[in-house]
């Protein structure tokens, strides 16, 4: 008799058997799985669908991810707090918004009762980081950079909920 969690795995292993993506098919027994913008989209939707289902324990993926994608998990890490930025034609720190975004996905309360979020950075970028995260430097708004105003008297109010 097979349960429903074994047929559950079976189907994901004939799925990812399917792929032509080596490293997925070779990840996938030891329960990790990999997403990024250079994999198919059908591997994408594979690895996201074995991820909720929890075929895959571990899913190693770029921040772009954590934008676009409804996938809770129990512990975020964020690896590396520098993001190559091509308009700057350099490298930047990861904003505030993205980490709180990336971190998000930890510990949903539909999901899980609890969450976690670790980040990793070099020692001259972490007290910035701690700041950040415990609320005790201020996130400026680039937004007014962006927009023309008709009127020097415009009142703009902005509510975030």
């Amino acid at each position: 008799m097979v349960t429903e969690q074994e047929g559950t795995r079976m189907f994901g292993q004939k799925e990812v058997q399917k792929s032509r993506n080596r490293e997925l098919v070779e990840l996938f027994d030891s329960g990790f799985g990999i997403h990024h913008a250079g994999m198919l989209r059908a591997d994408r939707s594979l690895t996201e669908r074995l991820f909720s289902d929890g075929l895959l324990k571990v899913l190693v993926c770029t921040a772009t991810l954590a934008w676009g994608v409804n996938l809770p998990a129990h512990t975020v890490v964020i690896k590396g707090t520098q993001l190559y930025d091509p308009k700057a034609g350099g490298w930047r720190e990861l904003g505030m918004l993205d980490v709180m975004q990336i971190f998000g996905r930890a510990g949903r309360p539909q999901f899980d009762k609890s969450g976690e979020g670790i980040i990793i950075t070099t020692h001259d970028r972490l007290a910035y980081y701690l700041r950040l995260l415990t609320n005790q430097l201020p996130i400026e708004s680039q937004w007014t950079s962006f927009v023309i105003f008709p009127n020097p008297n415009l009142l703009i109010e902005i509510r975030v909920t």
